[in-house]
C-alpha cells in the first residue's frame, strides 16, 4: 500500500496545492470518486496517525444522498482487499531480490538448504495469495473469515489438485463435472468464492434452525460455498485471469515502450 484513500463529501474542499507541499506527501489523484494521497512506504504509520489523533473513538455515518457507481465500488473493494496484503508482497520481494543477489554473487548455492527455506518463504505468499484474499476480503464484507479461508484452502488442497492429473483426468461430483484450474496466485476465483460465501451464509442462517446452526448450517455453508466455487465460479474466474493476462502480454508485446503509460494509467486503481 503506497496511497491514503478518501471518500469525500465534498472534494471543493481540498486545497491541492497545500496537500501536496506536506512533508511525505509525494503528490494526489482522484480515481473513480476516490481522493488518493501518495504516501509511499510509509503509508501505515500516516494511516496510524490519522487514526488515533483525528478518527479515534468516531464512526463514519453513511452518505444516502449519493450513491457510487458500480465500477467506483467495485475498484475501491478490490483496493481496500488488497492494501492490508501489501506488505507481505513487497516482504516477499524484497527475500526474492536478496536470493538473486545472493547467488550471483556466489554468496548463497540456489541447490543449498538454506536457499530452499528462504525461496519458501517468499513463494508461500504468492502460492497461498487466494488464503490471504480470502482472509482479508472476508472481513470487508463482514461474512465469516474462517469458512472462506477454508475454502480457499480446499482450492490448494493437495489431494483435490492430484485428482485432475495435470488436467488429463476428468473429474466429477455427483456427475457434475468439475474443470481443473490452478488457483494458486490467483484473485478472481477467491473474490468470486467468498461472495458466494456471502449470499449462502445469509440462506443457510434464515432457514437452520439455531440449535443445529453452528454444526449442520455450517457444514452446509462449506459443502455449497467449496463445490459452486469449484464447479462454476472457480473455472469461470481462472478464465477471465487468463484473459486478463493475454491482454497485459499482447499491449506489452505489441505496443512496446507505449505500454509504459498505459500501466501507469490503470496503476493508481490498484496500488
Amino acid at each position: 500500500m503506497t496511497r491514503l484513500r478518501f471518500k469525500l463529501k465534498d472534494e471543493s474542499i481540498v486545497d491541492k496545492d497545500v496537500l501536496e507541499h506536506i512533508d511525505g506527501v509525494l503528490g494526489t489523484a482522484n480515481v473513480s470518486g476516490i481522493y488518493q494521497v501518495i504516501i509511499g512506504t510509509n503509508v501505515d504509520q500516516m494511516y496510524d496517525e490519522i487514526q488515533n489523533n483525528y478518527l479515534k473513538g468516531k464512526t463514519a455515518k453513511e452518505d444516502t444522498t449519493k450513491k457510487d457507481g458500480i465500477v467506483s465500488r467495485i475498484l475501491e473493494l478490490v483496493s481496500s482487499t488488497l492494501s492490508p496484503l501489501i506488505p507481505a508482497i513487497m516482504g516477499a520481494g524484497f527475500i526474492s531480490i536478496m536470493l538473486a543477489l545472493f547467488t550471483q554473487l556466489g554468496i548463497l548455492a540456489s541447490d543449498s538448504q538454506t536457499y530452499v527455506i528462504l525461496n519458501g518463504i517468499a513463494n508461500c505468499v504468492y502460492y497461498f495469495f487466494p488464503v490471504l484474499i480470502a482472509l482479508s476480503l472476508a472481513s470487508r464484507l463482514k461474512v465469516n473469515q474462517i469458512f472462506a479461508v477454508v475454502s480457499a484452502c480446499f482450492l490448494l488442497y493437495p489431494d483435490f489438485i492430484n485428482m485432475f492429473q495435470g488436467g488429463e483426468t476428468a473429474v466429477s461430483f455427483l456427475g457434475i463435472p468439475v474443470m481443473f484450474a490452478t488457483y494458486s496466485k490467483q484473485i478472481i476465483p477467491i473474490f468470486f468464492s467468498v461472495f458466494c460465501q456471502k449470499y449462502i451464509e445469509k440462506v443457510v442462517y434464515r432457514f437452520t434452525p439455531k440449535v443445529i446452526r453452528t454444526m449442520v448450517g455450517s457444514g452446509i455453508i462449506l459443502i455449497l460455498t467449496v463445490l459452486v466455487t469449484i464447479v462454476v465460479l472457480g473455472p469461470f474466474g481462472d478464465l477471465l485471469t487468463q484473459g486478463l493476462n493475454a491482454v497485459v502480454y499482447f499491449v506489452v508485446d505489441t505496443c512496446g515502450w507505449v505500454a509504459i503509460p498505459i500501466m501507469s494509467f490503470l496503476n493508481p486503481i490498484f496500488l
